[in-house]
């Protein structure tokens, strides 16, 4: 919406922000989600650009139909509180991990595919791949698959979206890797 927002003139810069509080809804007696979900939040400022820095493409990724494989059962207008979903524990995050693993271990060689084609462009010519992605056997998975997918693929740099311990040494490493990327354009 915001690059659309930029590329029609009706705005010069769209502040982008996202943010979650997921820890209101996990049930802190469930490994299942607890260890795996997280409070997070991120901005970013979309501008007009020519060259380097322009949003090429993007694609969400997202499948409705399975809703259900990652959900909160109750506390809406179809399943209202009552005594017995609480005494459920129904209004905690459900999710059914071995599906959601199969969905995003599948999804990425696809969304790639997708953008690739929407921006005119080959595998080879990109030079940073970053996953929203923090779970490092989904990132893993879904490496070899993109690989598999996207056969003509040289080289495949990725790195995690890690809110917390060690955030910042992955922040520092994207930006080594973009300023390395500036270099070489440079220079040629």
């Amino acid at each position: 919406m915001a690059t659309g927002l930029v590329a029609a003139g009706m705005h010069e810069h769209v502040l982008v922000v996202g943010a979650e509080a997921i820890s209101r809804i996990l049930d802190w007696n469930d490994r299942g989600t607890a260890v795996l979900f997280g409070d997070a939040a991120g901005a970013v400022v979309v501008s007009p650009a020519d060259g380097a820095g322009r949003i090429l493409g993007f694609d969400l990724g997202n499948d409705g139909a399975g809703a259900d494989l990652l959900s909160i059962p109750a506390g809406g207008s179809r399943l209202p509180a009552s005594h017995e979903t609480v005494d459920g524990r129904r209004h905690y995050l459900h999710m059914n991990g071995r599906e959601v693993y199969r969905f995003a271990t599948r999804i990425i060689g696809d969304s790639a595919t997708r953008v690739l084609e929407q921006c005119g462009r080959r595998i080879d010519e990109i030079d940073l791949f970053v996953p929203h992605q923090a779970n490092m056997r989904i990132r893993r998975s879904y490496h070899a698959e993109a690989a598999r997918l996207l056969k003509q693929l040289h080289e495949l740099k990725s790195l995690p979206s890690l809110p917390g311990v060690g955030y910042s040494e992955e922040i520092q490493k994207i930006e080594a890797q973009l300023e390395g990327l500036r270099e070489r354009k440079d220079s040629s």
